[in-house]
């Protein structure tokens, strides 16, 4: 009688299985600590020198593909690209050492990145950590100070490495969220920029990002 009274209980709904590809959105808080360096005068002697921490929203598209390996282990390899308003942040820069009137320019208006992930799924959670590589296409130059008139601009790519981990979470079979946290080191990158009297300069910037990244994404895997 106990037996045939008993109510099963149903389980979240959750994968059969994480392997397989999917594609979603995702978002992008990014927190960019940057350093720019610009032409050498006769003397050897550094022009213009600035650093500036700024904060940009960047929204896109994320794919990718899991793959079952030995044990409860799960390899997927994935990749995004995400765009910005590009928007400037300006920080005062220095002449020969000394406050002048200029301030640099900073902007990044796109990411794309491409890693390997190595999660261990628990029912219907996956947790993971990631590495591989990340572009960004970085916007610069200067201007006047107070009259924010135009002096230079260029922009260019940067190129470096992320290191990142985070978690999925498995609404239905196929619907799921993630958020996470990824770090990224551009390195030095050469960006030429053109001044109005038609000369050219190249800054010296270096980039590193602190993200926080978020969103959903659809898996074509099994369904129960």
């Amino acid at each position: 009688l106990a037996g045939a009274l008993a109510v099963p209980c149903t389980a979240h709904a959750q994968p059969d299985s994480w392997a397989g590809p999917y594609l979603g959105v995702t978002g992008v808080y990014a927190f960019t600590n940057g350093a720019i360096d610009n032409d050498y005068d006769q003397d050897g002697l550094l022009v213009y020198s600035s650093q500036r921490q700024f904060e940009q929203a960047f929204g896109g598209v994320r794919a990718g593909y899991n793959f079952a390996i030995t044990g409860n282990l799960l390899l997927g390899v994935e990749s995004d690209l995400t765009f910005s308003d590009g928007s400037n942040s300006a920080a005062p820069a220095l002449e020969n050492r000394l406050p002048s009137a200029t301030a640099d320019r900073y902007g990044l208006t796109s990411l794309w990145g491409a890693r390997v992930r190595l999660g261990v799924p628990a029912g219907a959670f996956l947790p993971y950590v990631s590495a591989g590589i990340v572009a960004g296409r970085f916007s610069t130059g200067w201007d006047s100070v107070p009259a924010d008139e135009f002096l230079g601009r260029g922009s260019g790519t940067a190129v470096g490495y992320s290191l990142g981990a985070g978690v999925e979470y498995a609404v239905s079979p196929q619907w799921r969220v993630h958020a996470g946290y990824r770090f990224a080191d551009f390195g030095t990158s050469h960006i030429p920029v053109r001044e109005e009297d038609g000369f050219t300069t190249v800054f010296d910037a270096e980039l590193q990002t602190h993200a926080i990244v978020f969103g959903v994404t659809y898996a074509f895997g099994p369904r129960k």
